[in-house]
C-alpha cells in the first residue's frame, strides 16, 4: 500500500504552482512515495492522456492512495469521473485535500466526488453558452470576428465572380490555392 501525489496546473493557473499542491498534500500526509505532476494541461484533458497521470497509473495497485489537492485537479469535464470510477475498480482511493477531504474509501466521499464533477462541468457548459450568446449578441450588432477578407481576397473573388480561372487568379493576385478554391465555392 503505498500514497502517492498528483497535481496539475493549465496554463490559465497562474495562482497555483505544482509545488504549491504537493506542499499543501505533504502538510498532512508525510509518508508520500512519489508525486506526479501535469504541467500547461487543461482540465478538460482525459487525465489517461496526460503524461504524469498515465506515468503514474503504471505504479498504482489495490490498496494504494492518490492524494490530490482538489478535485479539479483529476479534471473539470466528464472525463474525470470515469477515470475515478476506474481507479476504484482496482482498488485506488482517491483523496482530495480542499473538498473537505473528500475520499473515495467512503460511500459519502464516492458521492460527493460524483456531485462534485457534475456540478464543475454544469458550470463549464454555462460558462460556454454565455459565451456563444455573448458572441452571437455582437454579431447581429454587426461586430465581425477574424481576420476578415483582404484586398487580394476581395480582388480573387471579383475576379472569379467574372470567370477567370482559379490559376489565373492565383498568379494574378497572389492568394493561395486553398484560399483561391475556398472563394470560388463562395463566388
Amino acid at each position: 500500500m503505498a500514497n502517492y501525489i498528483y497535481a496539475r496546473i493549465s496554463k490559465k493557473d497562474s495562482h497555483s504552482t505544482v509545488e504549491t499542491q504537493i506542499q499543501a498534500v505533504l502538510t498532512r500526509h508525510n509518508n508520500i512515495a512519489l508525486a506526479f505532476c501535469d504541467e500547461g494541461v487543461s482540465g478538460t484533458t482525459n487525465p489517461n492522456n496526460r503524461a504524469g497521470f498515465k506515468r503514474m497509473k503504471h505504479f498504482l495497485k489495490a490498496g494504494d492512495t492518490v492524494y490530490i489537492y482538489a478535485l479539479d485537479r483529476v479534471g473539470r469535464a466528464s472525463t474525470a469521473y470515469p477515470v475515478l470510477l476506474e481507479l476504484e475498480k482496482i482498488g485506488v482511493s482517491v483523496v482530495s485535500m480542499r473538498e473537505s477531504k473528500i475520499d473515495t474509501r467512503t460511500p459519502a466521499g464516492r458521492f460527493m466526488i460524483r456531485t462534485m464533477i457534475s456540478a464543475a462541468e454544469f458550470e463549464r457548459d454555462l460558462c460556454s453558452e454565455r459565451i456563444k450568446a455573448g458572441l452571437a449578441r455582437s454579431g447581429k450588432k454587426g461586430h465581425q470576428f477574424g481576420k476578415g477578407v483582404t484586398e487580394a481576397g476581395q480582388r480573387a473573388l471579383e475576379m472569379l465572380q467574372q470567370g477567370h480561372s482559379v490559376a489565373d487568379v492565383m498568379s494574378l493576385t497572389g492568394v493561395s490555392r486553398a484560399t483561391a478554391f475556398r472563394l470560388k465555392k463562395a463566388a
